[in-house]
Parts: structure tokens; sequence; C-alpha cells
């Protein structure tokens, strides 16, 4: 099944099963998934992050840790982008009429 799914206050993309892909896929599926959403793509160390936090790292110093959950919580990872991890490495993009109370 996809692993992006669309819904009335964002996107949720299944991120877990791609965390040991290369920095080269990260960038292109991530950007056409920005590209496709109408947002502005994402820096290498916005990916870099996002990648760490799916592999267990628990800040930016910290590293990963061999099988090791996701580290749940808001990621700050573009401007206009408000992003939620889960500890399922579902990551949740949502949409800015959510916090502006237009949904």
């Amino acid at each position: 099944h996809s692993a992006v799914s669309r819904g009335r206050l964002g996107v949720r993309i299944a991120l877990l099963r791609f965390k040991d892909e290369s920095p080269f896929f990260w960038r292109t599926f991530l950007g056409d998934l920005a590209d496709s959403l109408g947002r502005g793509r994402l820096s290498r160390k916005a990916i870099n992050l996002l990648v760490q936090r799916l592999k267990g790292a628990r800040g930016v110093a910290s590293k990963p840790v061999e099988g090791a959950l996701p580290v749940e919580g808001w990621l700050e990872l573009k401007k206009g982008w408000r992003s939620y991890l889960d500890e399922e490495g579902a990551l949740y993009l949502f949409d800015d009429a959510v916090f502006e109370g237009k949904v």
C-alpha cells in the first residue's frame, strides 16, 4: 500500500520502512512530496534530522541506537512545515489551516 495518505488535516507518510535508504532517496522522495503539496523542498540538514529521529537519535548531537524506536515529537523541518513524527515512524504534515482555525 502507499506510504502517503492524505486527509482533511494534512498528510501522513509512513517512513519507518525507508529509514535505511540513501540520502539520494530521501532528497528525491521528500522533494517530490513537497512539489506535490506545493511546498518548498527541505534542506539536507532538515532531511538528516528527520532520518536521525527515525533511527532513534534523541537530539542533534546524539547518535542513533541500533534497534531503537523513532523519537516521537514535533519537528522543525522548515518554516511552514508543521510536522510531527510518531513512535511508529509516521510523519504528519499538517495544513496551515489547522493551526489558523479554518478547519
